[in-house]
């Protein structure tokens, strides 16, 4: 399980290789107009996993990085919606 702290240890020009060394194997990995995108879950600690976009250029070197922080409440949103039928059908039964 990697950490989102450990986005701090990214550098751009970075290659897969390295990035596969900090954070390991990405969940996703898709190829959009010639650059590489990876896709992790990185845990915080008192929030959970958190959505991380790291984006290769053509040359295979790491150019930019984020962390969706829409799709991260997005998320949320739909597992206090899926607790609240999980209640629901507990109290009904």
């Amino acid at each position: 399980m990697a950490m989102i702290k450990r986005l701090n240890e990214l550098q751009p020009g970075m290659t897969e290789a390295d990035v596969r060394g900090i954070l390991g194997d990405p969940a996703q990995k898709e190829l959009k107009e010639g650059r590489t995108i990876f896709k992790y879950d990185l845990f915080k600690w008192f929030h959970g996993f958190k959505p991380a976009y790291l984006v290769f250029d053509e040359a295979g070197q790491l150019a930019e990085w984020m962390v969706d922080e829409k799709e991260f409440h997005e998320r949320q949103k739909l597992w206090v919606k899926a607790f609240k039928v999980v209640q629901k059908t507990q109290k009904d039964d």
